[in-house]
């Protein structure tokens, strides 16, 4: 079994850690994957009137959809 990796990534201006069994690029390019759906989404005039929770599920919906 490999190692696991730590790597310090950032997400909608916040800084998380992210673990697992793959290499920091990957965990990387997961989080630019993120960043890059919260910035398409925020480019929407509805989706930014709504309340925060509904923008979570809806960025969650769209990712798990991808």
């Amino acid at each position: 079994m490999s190692s696991k990796t730590n790597a310090d990534v950032l997400i909608g201006g916040k800084i998380y850690t992210l673990s697992g069994y793959e290499n920091e690029v990957y965990l990387q390019k997961v989080a630019s994957y993120i960043n890059s759906k919260l910035n398409e989404f925020s480019e929407m005039d509805t989706y930014r009137r709504l309340p925060s929770d509904m923008k979570s599920t809806l960025l969650e919906l769209n990712i798990a959809d991808d």
